[in-house]
């Protein structure tokens, strides 16, 4: 079972046998890259507000697998401006740490970063992976739910999914995702 999540935050995971996800069209204006890259990480993690430790650099770059970190650059300023990483946790991949700066949200970039990343993770074998956020994030919850993750049914967390399908239009359907 995927590794348990906080209790304020919902988990999705990936499931087995799933397809690589398809792609979402993305303006030309973007640069993606796959590999560690600390310096564009923390200017797009400042960029929303947070800023990465030396302390909490080590501890991320530690549970890094597979060189499973996605930057996207805007080409036209040279600027990181998203990421997205998957972190080894309980003999899983967990997905975090998305960001989008706030000049360039709206624009496709976190489902662009979740999606290299996913289709990173699977071209290298991972297969076990998993997301969690809070319940009012529905741009990341649509992002799961689009690249294919299914919720995870946990008997506490049911109404609360049932009732974020509601809100975001989703069919809420147990039998599908268990």
């Amino acid at each position: 079972m995927v590794p348990a999540e906080r209790p304020e935050t919902l988990a999705l995971r990936w499931p087995i046998g799933g397809q690589a996800p398809l792609p979402q069209r993305v303006q030309n204006r973007y640069s993606f890259a796959v590999g560690v890259n600390q310096e564009p990480f923390r200017r797009v993690q400042s960029a929303i507000g947070f800023e990465v430790t030396e302390r909490g650099w080590a501890e991320l770059s530690a549970g890094l697998v597979c060189d499973a970190m996605v930057l996207a650059v805007d080409k036209e300023t040279g600027s990181p401006v998203a990421t997205a990483v998957g972190e080894q946790r309980e003999g899983w991949i967990e997905l975090g740490w998305v960001a989008v700066a706030p000049k360039h949200r709206g624009r496709g970039l976190g489902h662009a970063v979740c999606h290299r990343l996913v289709t990173h993770l699977l071209a290298v074998g991972q297969t076990r992976l998993f997301g969690s956020t809070q319940d009012h994030r529905s741009a990341a919850l649509r992002i799961y739910l689009s690249l294919g993750f299914h919720p995870v049914l946990r008997p506490e967390k049911l109404q609360r999914w049932r009732a974020v399908c509601k809100q975001l239009g989703v069919p809420f359907t147990p039998g599908l995702w268990a």
